[in-house]
């Protein structure tokens, strides 16, 4: 197995396993689930998560075929790219799992707020207004440089 191979094939597994972490979150829903009733629902929060999957799919289709460089860099600089994005992929479940943690019975697919509703200003939402959204994208853009 060659250098570029060996490469891409590092960067695909790191993130793909970003993906898991991130599909995993999204579909646990936390034991005891906040309860009560929804002083505010947003419906708008489906259309941005259908933007948001148009995005995923136009990245995961068009792909370069697997061993060749991306924009047939160098070795080093191959190298150099899957450090960045194994980064960018850390970052990505670090802010996730954070967030999901810090919402815990608060989180939920739809843009809501509950009656015993609290701001959450701590973890990453202390640095980031959106952190999963954030991470989202930091994965996204880390799936465009893998393929």
């Amino acid at each position: 197995m060659d250098i570029v191979t060996l490469t891409n094939l590092i960067m695909f597994s790191v993130v793909t396993g970003g993906w898991f972490v991130l599909g995993v979150g999204l579909l646990r829903r936390p034991r005891g689930a906040a309860q009560g009733p929804t002083v505010r629902r947003d419906r708008r929060s489906w259309l941005g998560m259908r933007f948001q999957a148009t995005g995923f799919m136009l990245v995961w289709t068009f792909q370069r075929p697997f061993g060749v460089p991306f924009l047939g860099l160098s070795a080093p600089a191959l190298w150099l790219l899957a450090v960045v994005t194994v980064c960018i992929v850390i970052a990505e479940v670090t802010l996730v799992v954070g967030a999901f943690r810090v919402l815990g019975r608060q989180w939920s697919m739809e843009a809501r707020v509950l009656q015993a509703h609290s701001l959450v200003t701590e973890g990453p939402f202390a640095r980031v207004r959106h952190p999963i959204y954030t991470g989202m994208m930091a994965l996204l853009l880390a799936t465009g440089l893998t393929r």
